[in-house]
Order: C-alpha cells, then sequence, then structure tokens
C-alpha cells in the first residue's frame, strides 16, 4: 500500500504504524475502491498472512470504500483459512467470475466488442479497424472465453508483428 500510494516508509516503523498512515491518507484521498488482486497468494493460517488478512480486515473497517478482491479459487484459497481468515471471508460478498460465454448471439455479440476493442488498442502500424473481427470466433475457441488468455495470445502475436515488420497481426 505504501508503495502504491507513494508514501515514505522505513525499515524502522512498525506495522500499526505504517496501517495508521495508510489508513489516514485512503481517507483523505476519499478512496471509495481498493482492488488486491493475486490474494490467494495470502495464507491466513500462517503468521505472516495472519497479519495481513487481519491489516485488510482493519482497512476495510476503517476506510468508507469497497474493497474488491480477486484471485484463483478464493473460496478455497488459504486467505479465508484459519480464525482471521474466516471472520475475513464472513464480512466478504462473494462473486464469482466466468469467462465469456460464446452459446448465445448476446453474448457472441459481447466477445466480439470485446475482441474489437483489444484490436483498437493494438499499437501497431499496420492493423486497421475491424481486422480481428473475422478471428473472434477462433480466438473464443483458443482462449476459452479468458480476457487474460485473450490478452497474453494478443500480447505475443503483437509482439512477433512488431519484430517481423509486419506490423499487423
Amino acid at each position: 500500500f505504501c508503495n502504491t500510494l507513494g508514501l515514505p516508509h522505513t525499515r524502522r516503523q512498525n506495522a500499526q504504524e505504517l496501517t495508521e498512515q495508510i489508513i489516514r491518507v485512503l481517507q483523505e484521498l476519499r478512496t471509495t475502491l481498493v482492488i488486491l488482486d493475486e490474494i490467494h497468494n495470502v495464507h491466513s493460517n500462517r503468521r505472516v498472512g495472519a497479519e495481513a488478512a487481519s491489516t485488510l480486515k482493519l482497512f476495510a473497517e476503517r476506510v468508507d470504500a469497497a474493497f474488491l478482491l480477486a484471485g484463483i479459487d478464493l473460496p478455497r484459497s488459504p486467505v479465508f483459512s484459519g480464525p482471521v481468515g474466516e471472520q475475513f471471508a464472513g464480512r466478504a460478498m462473494r462473486y464469482d467470475m466466468l469467462g465469456y460465454s460464446y452459446r448465445s448471439a448476446a453474448s457472441r455479440q459481447e466477445w466480439n466488442a470485446l475482441v474489437a476493442t483489444v484490436n483498437d488498442l493494438l499499437p501497431l502500424a499496420h492493423q486497421s479497424v475491424g481486422q480481428l473481427d473475422s478471428a473472434s470466433g477462433f480466438l473464443f475457441d483458443v482462449t476459452g472465453g479468458s480476457i487474460g488468455r485473450l490478452r497474453a495470445l494478443v500480447r505475443r502475436t503483437a509482439i512477433d508483428a512488431i519484430l517481423s515488420g509486419k506490423e499487423r497481426i
């Protein structure tokens, strides 16, 4: 949090001092949303992880903001195990995020719009608007409807396009 907020901190400061400093800044900034990714790496059933979970719980209690926790298989994640983790989980509302679907016309339209947006964001000199439209179904098949997989695939392909000099996918 200190690094993200650009707050100075030293090794001499203890966790409580840092926590109070962070809470004060988040309150002063009138923070309304905090997004924490890779939360599955916090193991609340271990000493350091329990401290991290307790600190997150304290942030949620004292900062008037929504906390979005993102991670892999969170219901079975160590962040929600043990006494502290169970308390933490009891204060959260869970929403399972699923990949895109391609079954209905509406879901295909959503996926196609995502692919078009990804295409428009490519920094390739010869990539034209809508160029990936015809590959939308193929891209769904190879990514399983995952935005992360789509991003990784397009990124690798764009790098190859730049290195080859083609400047288009």
